[in-house]
């Protein structure tokens, strides 16, 4: 988000892993069986019960 100010879109959204102050952001991280799965939070909905499965590091 530092340089969020060199960007040229006409609307900006921030994201992140798991910084409230981002506009999208991830919440209720679960790793299952190789799974993942959370919840995306924004400040006027939320996508709950996302499941990714797909392995990597947290």
């Amino acid at each position: 988000m530092p340089r969020s100010e060199e960007l040229k879109a006409g609307k900006q959204l921030t994201y992140h892993l798991n910084n409230n102050n981002a506009d999208a952001y991830a919440d209720n991280i679960i790793i299952k069986n190789g799974s993942y799965s959370f919840d995306i939070i924004m400040s006027n909905w939320e996508l709950k019960g996302i499941k990714l499965n797909m392995g990597g590091h947290a």
